[in-house]
């Protein structure tokens, strides 16, 4: 994935077009933004010749979330991000990324966040896809987002943890 960390602790998720960096997403726990002057446009994993399906997001950190769920079953996914609302520039490169990945031979899945937004971003992806792809939305069953969902999966996990290290301890 392409993510670098700044001197600040945030995740810096870079947007590219056709000439290269625009800009860029900043995240941490407590704060989401765009660089000043920047111009958002796509945060794209990076691309491999193998992979056959392209993965749209609303967030980088939901990429990553996705990737983290079904990337084992899947290892040849492309995923591209939005950072928000997609704009008319967005949706042309989004558009060309469909067209690429349809002409692979691949398919697309429109992973937007599970709310209204979501779904009219979804409704206004699918309006885009190429004619002869095949587009499929996936959004998770619980939660709002990919990373909710990862978030209670860990939250899961770490309360299986303690309460089998309170079941191990020593009885006199």
């Amino acid at each position: 994935m392409t993510v670098a960390i700044d001197s600040r602790s945030n995740a810096i998720f870079p947007h590219y077009d056709g000439d290269g960096l625009t800009g860029y997403s900043v995240k941490n726990t407590k704060f989401t933004g765009f660089s000043s002057g920047g111009t958002k446009t796509l945060w794209q994993s990076n691309k491999s010749e193998t992979d056959r399906c392209l993965v749209i997001t609303e967030s980088a950190i939901d990429a990553m979330s996705y990737h983290q769920l079904f990337g084992k079953e899947n290892p040849h996914i492309r995923y591209i991000a939005t950072s928000g609302t997609i704009s008319n520039y967005q949706l042309e490169l989004i558009s060309t990324a469909m067209k690429e990945m349809t002409k692979l031979g691949g398919e697309i899945v429109i992973a937007t966040d599970n709310d209204e937004m979501g779904k009219l971003m979804a409704k206004t992806l699918v309006k885009v896809a190429p004619e002869k792809s095949e587009v499929y939305r996936h959004t998770p069953q619980q939660g709002k987002d990919w990373n909710e969902v990862v978030e209670r999966e860990r939250q899961r996990i770490l309360s299986q943890q303690k309460q089998q290290e309170r079941g191990w301890g020593l009885e006199l």
